[in-house]
């Protein structure tokens, strides 16, 4: 039986991406098993959400491979093992590592107030829902998003596209179980990547990435 939380009452204004973060979150970390039945109205009923959101974003994971549609239109989650969570982890820190390298060459030093902001809610989160709550999930992965964004840019992004920065990496790859401080840690990565100095952010980057490993 599968068993989901409600998603944060901020992120149902976004419901379709949302579902798809935490649903993609959930298969790629085993959470939901391969052959595991995904039925729309149960998941809609434990999101809190309506069932078309989530029937838009079942559409994305099968695109993705990671839900197969069997017979009379069951869907089942695909299987996900350990070698690929340790290829998906390997993808993260070679995009984080280029993304550091970008950061000390181009961000302007103004940019980075969104990321900080990001990491001030980060923080609020924590203390209000905990670490291994779905908000705090979400909110982690939102600041990773927005360094990607002052790394590569609003035009690299664009043309990149979102999957390759982020959507196709697991979202509890960006969470980090065993830092005891998640904000602290987080500025102290903003200051190396904002240093101008690319082996101070490499290195920063890396050994950020290297905490979350699966």
């Amino acid at each position: 039986m599968i068993k989901l939380p409600q998603l944060p009452e901020a992120a149902r204004t976004m419901a379709r991406d949302h579902a798809y973060r935490l649903l993609r979150q959930h298969i790629l970390s085993g959470q939901i098993p391969g052959g595991e039945r995904l039925v729309e109205e149960d998941l809609a009923n434990q999101l809190g959400i309506s069932r078309t959101p989530v029937r838009e974003a079942l559409r994305r994971l099968e695109s993705d491979g990671l839900v197969r549609r069997l017979a009379r239109g069951r869907l089942v989650a695909t299987t996900v093992t350990d070698r690929d969570r340790e290829n998906f982890h390997a993808i993260r820190v070679a995009i984080d590592e280029v993304a550091a390298r970008l950061a000390c060459k181009h961000a302007e030093p103004e940019s980075w107030a969104a990321v900080l902001g990001l990491i001030d809610v980060l923080e609020a989160t924590l203390v209000r829902y905990g670490r291994s709550s779905p908000h705090f999930a979400i909110a982690h992965l939102e600041v990773h998003m927005r360094i990607h964004r002052v790394a590569f840019g609003d035009q690299g992004v664009q043309v990149l596209g979102h999957p390759l920065l982020y959507l196709e990496l697991p979202t509890d790859d960006y969470v980090q179980q065993d830092c005891s401080d998640p904000a602290a840690q987080h500025r102290a990565l903003v200051a190396e990547l904002a240093s101008g100095d690319e082996a101070r952010a490499v290195k920063a980057a890396l050994a950020h990435a290297e905490r979350s490993r699966p």
